[in-house]
């Protein structure tokens, strides 16, 4: 009997031993990970009348109402900026003045060109007229031998 009175005591010992054990460790983890509030400290001051300022800073990207897209039918170095931002313009005002030594410098080539061109034209013209007499001339030289080739034949 003293056997069975002592299992008994053993089988108690085991059941409050793991339920005291059970609950420390429920214990130990609702502190550990349980949620914890976050303390927002906040500032009081006494009530006055004033004027309340706040300032917001932020970030992001401004679009216009209207996009106009300018693109120029020639490029260069702009020289010149008649117009300011926010003026009025109308169709055919000038807006930019660009740079344009290499469209002179391509003016004066092609000018050059012209009359090198207009020059050697005058020279084939000239060709042509000196061919044109010489053709006239050997044609008259060959008419009047041939008649009097024609007189001498007919005369013998």
């Amino acid at each position: 009997m003293a056997n069975g009175k002592r299992k008994k005591s053993k089988k108690k010992l085991f059941i409050f031993g793991g339920l005291g054990l059970l609950i420390i460790i429920l214990v130990v983890i609702t502190f550990a990970g349980g949620s914890k509030e976050n303390i927002i400290l906040v500032q009081t001051e006494k009530v006055q009348k004033r004027n309340i300022t706040q300032t917001v800073t932020a970030t992001g990207k401004i679009d216009p109402e209207f996009k106009v897209l300018i693109t120029p039918e020639v490029t260069g170095e702009i020289i010149s900026l008649p117009v300011k931002e926010g003026d009025v313009v109308k169709k055919g005002d000038l807006l930019i003045k660009i740079k344009g030594d290499q469209y002179m410098a391509q003016k004066d080539r092609l000018e050059a060109s012209l009359k090198s061109s207009e020059a050697s034209l005058q020279m084939r013209d000239a060709e042509l007229n000196r061919v044109q007499l010489e053709y006239d001339r050997t044609k008259e030289l060959q008419q009047s031998i041939s008649e009097r080739f024609r007189i001498r034949s007919g005369a013998i």
